[in-house]
């Protein structure tokens, strides 16, 4: 008997073995990503995450002010939801009557001893948002009295698409020289080293806040981590 061949079975061995080929390679892929995330979860600070069974992590007491100490009539809530690992922050920035420009909500953590995030070069801030809103911000003080006036802060952006999304907030662009009515840098880090945050001002972390400043708008924002990083993340 000679022997035969087929092309048929020769081509079901070759796509047998290239899908074999491609499965295989899809979970070295899958499983890479998992380790390099979880080498970028290790070498990163977290400060609060509402995702951690030890909610010690996140037993911060926050506190509101919106801009009805200074006559508007902006207005905010904000609900921890341990259940659902994240926190919730909605309200609307209004226009000041007496100033006819935006005002203000303010998110502030309680005044204590924040985990040491010296040596990293971003604050990173997993969040979500539902409503597109002009005027996030981002707080961090340190070394002073008055903690939420001459704090560093920063702008950030966000898609507002109801997703999650990885927020990566360079320390290079936080400025504690910054306009009360705007929120908006009077000198910017990059023009002005002596406004940035140093790595002394990182280790002593004493306050972390969030606004809504600078831009009239409802916004509906939720908050699961803020760590400090390199400004890179998988997720």
């Amino acid at each position: 008997l000679q022997p035969t061949s087929s092309p048929k079975i020769g081509q079901q061995i070759y796509k047998t073995i290239n899908c074999d080929y491609k499965m295989r390679m899809n979970s070295f892929f899958s499983l890479s990503l998992s380790i390099l995330y979880f080498i970028s979860l290790n070498a990163e600070t977290i400060l609060l995450d509402f995702t951690k069974s030890d909610i010690s992590t996140t037993s911060s007491k926050w506190a509101l002010t919106n801009d009805p100490v200074m006559g508007g009539v902006s207005f905010s809530s904000w609900i921890p939801d341990y259940d659902n690992q994240k926190g919730n922050w909605d309200g609307s920035v209004k226009i000041v009557p007496s100033l006819n420009a935006p005002g203000f909500c303010n998110l502030m953590s309680e005044s204590k001893k924040w985990p040491d995030a010296s040596g990293q070069t971003h604050l990173m801030i997993r969040a979500r948002s539902t409503i597109p809103y002009d005027g996030f911000k981002v707080s961090l003080a340190a070394d002073t009295l008055n903690q939420q006036f001459k704090c560093f802060k920063a702008d950030f952006k966000m898609k507002s698409n109801g997703e999650w999304e990885e927020i990566a907030v360079p320390f290079s662009s936080f400025s504690n020289n910054w306009s009360s009515y705007t929120g908006e840098p009077i000198t910017s880090c990059p023009s002005d080293p002596s406004v940035c945050p140093t790595e002394k001002n990182l280790k002593d972390i004493s306050q972390i806040g969030f606004w809504m400043e600078g831009a009239e708008g409802s916004f509906y924002f939720e908050l699961q981590n803020v760590r400090a990083g390199n400004g890179t993340a998988i997720m």
